[in-house]
């Protein structure tokens, strides 16, 4: 009966630890985050999903300049979204509500951030993804004799992935000038592509905010969207 009772007593502090979150307004939470540190709250804005990280906006024009955030430090516990990615890759560019513990310890991955949310909750609301904000990117289907390396490089950022012969890959393509170069895991230069301004290609698909790319042996060609209709594309739940 004890362990029963303590059980019961465990679980109504959990409830009530989240049913007592206080919703504040995102732009008091900015302000006031020293009166909240280690307080449990709930905050709205769009979220946006990279990787380990997520980043609260205040509303789409916050979003639009990606000035102002809240780094929200999700729970990796969770199991990961389909192809592997984050837990909350499905609430990418969507409107949200974060519960989270805040955090003044937390300064961010470069030190300059006064505080993070440690999620604890995440409640997407009703609406479409905000899809006007998503990164193109670029599929490449390796159709060469050769497992390859592909090499995307926008200085001052750059990226590089393995397309093994048949398989399909993709990376997101970089605002600017994007330099891929298709190499075989012995470094041989196989080809080479400049991309600029990818989204006012022809074959750019409007609708996925993609493009597509075969390789072959020495060359690099774009092709439209109904070239690669039969494609075995990974999941993409963060943009669907």
């Amino acid at each position: 009966m004890e362990a029963v009772n303590r059980s019961l007593v465990i679980c109504m502090l959990a409830l009530s630890q989240s049913a007592f979150a206080a919703e504040v307004q995102f732009d008091d939470l900015r302000a006031n985050f020293k009166h909240y540190d280690g307080r449990q709250v709930t905050v709205k804005g769009i979220l946006e999903v990279a990787g380990n990280d997520n980043y609260l906006y205040r509303n789409i024009q916050a979003r639009e300049h990606q000035r102002v955030w809240i780094h929200v430090l999700p729970d990796l516990n969770r199991p990961d979204s389909a192809g592997g990615l984050a837990p909350d890759a499905p609430a990418n560019l969507h409107w949200v509500k974060i519960t989270g513990i805040v955090d003044m310890s937390f300064h961010g991955h470069f030190g300059n951030e006064p505080f993070g949310l440690r999620q604890t909750e995440i409640e997407v609301l009703p609406g479409p993804r905000l899809k006007r904000f998503l990164a193109v990117l670029a599929w490449f289907k390796n159709e060469s004799r050769h497992d390859v390396e592909i090499e995307i490089d926008a200085p001052p950022w750059s990226t590089s992935f393995d397309d093994e012969r048949r398989q399909v890959g993709c990376a997101y393509i970089y605002k600017g000038r994007n330099n891929v170069t298709v190499k075989t895991k012995d470094g041989e230069v196989l080809s080479e592509l400049k991309l600029d301004s990818v989204s006012s290609s022809r074959f750019y698909d409007r609708q996925k905010h993609a493009c597509y790319f075969r390789i072959t042996d020495h060359k690099i060609t774009a092709v439209p969207r109904s070239e690669a209709r039969n494609w075995k594309f990974a999941p993409t739940p963060d943009r669907d």
